[in-house]
């Protein structure tokens, strides 16, 4: 950034120096920065005030440099050497071209605010005022630090007459943002009793949330809250049909833990504009905030009643009364929705079959379970939930499981292999032991009956995809066994030891063969228990048990052997 004068100089010599302007100016940018690293290096290796030498040779070698200057800067705000570096800045201000200059002007004026240089930071500001074509985000900031500077210097000062006079350089639209920069301005040097003017001049022409925090935050400290808040309740009471004025009390009070005079404001603003759903919505927060959940979703009732179906609607106040504890409340908002739904012309039953399973879903997942069952059926069967099919599997078998219905959802899928093996996967990892218990017993009792004195091979095929998908299968297999060895006599009837019962259960389940097309099965085999208990005692080491075990058995195969009778291939032994 350089002046027309200096530019057409360096031009020139760049011209001599490189045979060209461009590869000329591209040369001495190269050995700027190769000196500018020079000073870098002699900051670490020759101490600050060396450095701060070979700084003012370089920049006063390439005064063009904006980089070098920011260098430098750095530099000098390492080296605590403020004053040095405000003097380089304001030095360098009358050189710079448009648009830079400003920028060195504003960083001019705040470092001088940082030192408390006020009366360089006067200077400064009132140069980028002065400045001609100034466009209006700069002014608002060069205002920003004219009024910090002022209230610096007194903080009685009057901003009005400034405001007056800057307005009148300004777009209408920028208006409000003028008062806001002054009342910022006020805050930040602690001039907040004067800042409620201005924070009032800036709301009375644009009400913005933010705005409003911190005006009233700024009031608060100031000690005029209620001077404030006074102002904005006679404009609502003026124009009780401007929105703008409800709102800002709304705020306002919000802000202030007023949470009555909140809610009444808020409710103010939705009787003024109830087609708006944002004042709804801030008027149900608030009732939130309070504690008053059961009252904001009663109270959104008004929003709701104009579109009876809408589902984000059902879906609010649903779960805002499961949050104040009124299941019941819930289901019905949901149910009435769907009838909603269901009476409007357009609805076709595909798009009536999909909300209510999102609403099941909705209910499930909002930890009510029961609700999502008495959607499909007002008695509590989870049969309809679980035959519509319409929600994942896994979901349906955990609504069995917390409804305390598991074994009939089993029911309902018993026929599809596919399903059952997926609902045992669902139940291995939601079930809780008490209930993996009791579903062991019920498939006990399904797979063989009390009266019966064989298990079901059929049942058997039926449930194993269950069963191997559930983990169950190794519990099932053991009690099984037992319930086997139990019924055949023999040394293992009284308390036969684990390893044999397992290994009996290992062998109780096997595979049969397809056959006349009907698929493979799993059946029912019985285990040779005699071979099986003699394994277990030489496993045990117990020779002598053994030997009294083995020895009639072998005395009865010799006899056989030895007598009479023929033996052959089939003869038993």
């Amino acid at each position: 950034a350089a002046g027309a004068a200096q530019a057409h100089e360096g031009g020139q010599h760049l011209h001599g120096l490189a045979g060209g302007p461009v590869q000329g100016l591209q040369a001495l940018a190269a050995q700027g920065l190769q000196e500018g690293h020079l000073g870098l290096r002699g900051e670490r290796s020759k101490g600050v005030a060396a450095a701060a030498g070979d700084w003012r040779r370089i920049t006063a070698r390439y005064p063009w440099s904006l980089g070098l200057l920011d260098d430098r800067l750095a530099f000098l705000d390492r080296a605590k050497l403020g004053a040095e570096a405000l003097d380089l800045l304001e030095q360098t201000v009358p050189r710079a071209a448009s648009g830079h200059r400003e920028n060195l002007l504003e960083r001019l004026t705040q470092a001088s605010l940082a030192a408390s240089d006020l009366k360089r930071a006067r200077r400064a500001v009132e140069l980028i005022l002065a400045s001609p074509g100034l466009e209006e985000r700069r002014r608002l900031g060069a205002v920003h630090l004219l009024a910090r500077l002022s209230f610096r210097e007194d903080p009685a000062w009057d901003p009005f007459p400034v405001a007056k006079a800057q307005a009148a350089l300004l777009k209408p639209e920028f208006q409000a943002d003028l008062y806001r920069e002054l009342a910022r301005a006020a805050d930040l040097e602690n001039a907040s009793a004067r800042g409620v003017a201005l924070w009032i001049e800036a709301l009375n022409r644009r009400t913005e949330r933010e705005w409003l925090v911190a005006a009233s935050r700024s009031t608060r400290r100031g000690g005029k809250g209620a001077e404030f808040l006074a102002f904005f309740e006679k404009q609502h009471e003026r124009s009780p049909r401007d929105m703008r004025w409800a709102v800002a009390v709304r705020d306002i009070k919000r802000f202030f833990h007023d949470v009555d005079g909140a809610v009444a404001a808020a409710k103010a603003a939705v009787a003024v504009r109830p087609e708006q759903e944002i004042l709804w919505r801030d008027a149900a927060e608030i009732l939130v905030r309070a504690d008053r959940v059961h009252e904001a979703a009663d109270y959104l009732e008004g929003w709701h009643r104009p579109r009876p179906a809408s589902e984000d609607v059902a879906r609010w106040r649903s779960e805002l009364y499961v949050r104040a504890g009124d299941a019941t409340k819930a289901l019905a908002v949901e149910q009435e929705t769907l009838k909603a739904l269901a009476r409007e012309g357009s609805a076709d039953p595909q798009e009536l079959r999909q909300r209510k399973t999102r609403a099941a879903q909705r209910l499930f997942d909002l930890g009510l379970p029961a609700m999502a069952v008495k959607l499909y059926s007002p008695k509590g069967d989870v049969g309809p939930l679980v035959t519509a099919g319409d929600l994942p599997l896994d979901t349906r078998v955990k609504i069995g499981l917390l409804t305390g219905q598991v074994t009939r959802v089993l029911g309902l899928v018993k026929e599809h292999p596919h399903l059952l093996a997926q609902a045992g996967s669902a139940f291995a990892g939601h079930a809780r032991p008490e209930q993996k218990e009791e579903i062991q017993a019920w498939l006990l009792r399904t797979l063989q009956p009390k009266d019966s004195p064989q298990p079901d091979s059929r049942a058997l095929d039926a449930w194993w995809p269950f069963i191997a998908n559930s983990g169950l299968e190794t519990g099932l297999r053991e009690a099984l066994a037992q319930r086997f060895v139990a019924s055949r006599g023999g040394p293992w009837f009284v308390d036969p030891p684990y390893p044999f019962v397992h290994q009996v259960g290992a062998n109780l389940v096997g595979e049969a063969p397809a056959a006349f097309g009907r698929p493979a099965m799993k059946v029912f085999r019985e285990p040779d228990l005699p071979a099986l208990w003699v394994r277990d005692l030489a496993r045990r080491d117990r020779a002598g048990e053994l030997l009294a075990f083995v020895e009639p058995r072998w005395q009865e195969l010799l006899g056989q052997v030895r007598g009479a009778a023929n033996v052959g291939s089939g003869t038993p032994r």
